[in-house]
């Protein structure tokens, strides 16, 4: 999570402290996880283990360090097949 992996970089800037992972499966099940993350630099890892996902979004509910209306930075998301 976060702007940076550098801890300096990453304190200044707003990052995803809690979210909720919306999950949809092809057979129209919705499937709501909630997620805390560490408020550290680098990746961090949730597992699911739904099967036949058509669609996700991903909600944020709440940030460390949002002031001023800075927008929360999000390095990347990656989603797995499960093998």
């Amino acid at each position: 999570t976060g702007a940076s992996k550098e801890p300096e970089e990453f304190r200044r800037e707003p990052r995803p402290i809690r979210a909720e992972l919306v999950v949809e499966t092809a057979d129209g099940t919705v499937h709501e996880k909630k997620l805390t993350f560490n408020d550290k630099p680098g990746q961090q890892e949730v597992r699911t283990g739904i099967s036949d996902v058509v669609s996700v979004r991903l909600v944020l509910r709440e940030a460390a360090g949002q002031d001023g209306g800075r927008p929360i930075a999000v390095g990347e998301v990656e989603f797995f097949k499960r093998t």
